[in-house]
């Protein structure tokens, strides 16, 4: 098993990243890590579909505003990272998994944190799987974490994230998921 150097931080700025960035900030604490937070600016996302002739003000809205909404992007990047020492704030453009998936293999990512959104059937059909297809594809662990993930064993680990002293029981139960994530058992 490598050593866990760096750390990716995928996000789209949703509930379920703040909750894997609250992880990220236990990482940095815990274990000296390095983390990088990357968004990816999906371009086509903001394209209309099919019927964009019929609509031509709004595609033409967007090719006149794309690095606006871009620069949107990188403030939004820049205060997300805010609660991380030192992290490396990365704007990775085209499709979430490929860019990210790349970003992985290039900077050689020693593990992924994730939000997930924790949707089924159809929405998870129609929202999109890029954690699904980053899991799959990854060379490196992937640690998906739900909104609601924070909470553990009665444990809010936003709180901690803002200096708040723990007791010695709580650094255990942190520790411990941090050490049951970074060490996955092996079957």
């Amino acid at each position: 098993m490598r050593q866990i150097q760096t750390v990716l931080l995928a996000t789209d700025f949703s509930d379920a990243s703040l909750a894997a960035r609250d992880y990220a900030v236990q990482l940095q604490k815990r274990m000296n890590v390095d983390v990088v937070v990357a968004h990816v600016f999906d371009r086509t996302a903001f394209k209309v579909p099919a019927a964009s002739h019929l609509l031509p003000m709004v595609d033409n809205w967007l090719v006149k505003h794309f690095s606006e909404l871009k620069e949107k992007a990188c403030l939004k990047l820049t205060g997300f990272g805010e609660a991380l020492h030192q992290p490396d704030l990365i704007l990775l453009e085209g499709h979430p998994e490929k860019a990210l998936l790349e970003f992985i293999r290039e900077r050689e990512i020693d593990m992924v944190l994730m939000g997930t959104h924790g949707r089924s059937g159809l929405n998870h059909f129609v929202m999109g799987r890029v954690s699904e297809r980053v899991i799959k594809k990854a060379l490196c662990p992937v640690l998906l974490i739900k909104p609601e993930g924070t909470k553990r064993r009665g444990l809010d680990l936003k709180w901690l994230s803002r200096e708040r002293r723990m007791t010695a029981s709580e650094e255990k139960v942190v520790g411990d998921s941090v050490a049951d994530a970074a060490n996955p058992v092996q079957s």
